[in-house]
């Protein structure tokens, strides 16, 4: 079934040049086997080719969820998280998956690092220090640690008034370089 399904989506690409269709084969091979990353590059060239990102999108949470592995889980969510927030316009979807994914891997640097631009230009100050803590508290690189505070700090001291919280974070920094 899935070599006659694969023939299929090489002839409506190749020979008849049916996007729609080889779009459509394409949903039926993940509809079978949803953790094939070959068909998940082959559908999101086809689906910019016939602009059907909507469509994709719906094809993605449904085969996320049919997933049971969590680590392929987590990737195909984070291409669905980049649909909505490039393709489909839709911070709010992205920013939602992204929060999904966390919750499976609370250290997931792709989705910190989209919520946190995500963050920075909704200028939405209490999530985006929430991020900088969790990317704080995930880091393991000193120097990035203190990037992390000082932003926190930043944040609680300019934004949040919050300045008892801004000097707690230019503490953690001395914690970590105490010659700073």
């Amino acid at each position: 079934t899935m070599g006659l399904l694969w023939d299929l989506h090489s002839l409506y690409g190749e020979q008849a040049t049916d996007d729609r269709k080889r779009f459509r084969t394409l949903s039926r091979i993940l509809n079978v086997t949803p953790g094939d990353v070959a068909a998940w590059d082959h559908i999101e060239e086809t689906a910019g080719v016939v602009d059907a990102w909507r469509e994709l999108a719906e094809i993605y949470n449904e085969t996320a969820n049919a997933l049971e592995d969590s680590g392929s889980q987590v990737q195909l969510r984070l291409r669905l998280a980049r649909i909505y927030r490039d393709r489909l316009d839709s911070t709010d979807q992205a920013r939602r998956i992204h929060h999904e994914i966390l919750d499976v891997e609370p250290e997931n640097e792709e989705a910190l690092e989209a919520l946190e631009n995500i963050d920075e230009a909704l200028e939405d100050h209490p999530e985006l220090l929430k991020i900088y803590r969790r990317r704080f508290d995930a880091s393991q690189y000193t120097g990035e640690k203190m990037a992390y505070a000082f932003k926190m700090a930043s944040e609680m001291a300019d934004h949040l008034d919050d300045l008892e919280g801004a000097i707690n974070s230019i503490t953690l920094v001395l914690d970590l370089d105490p010659e700073y």
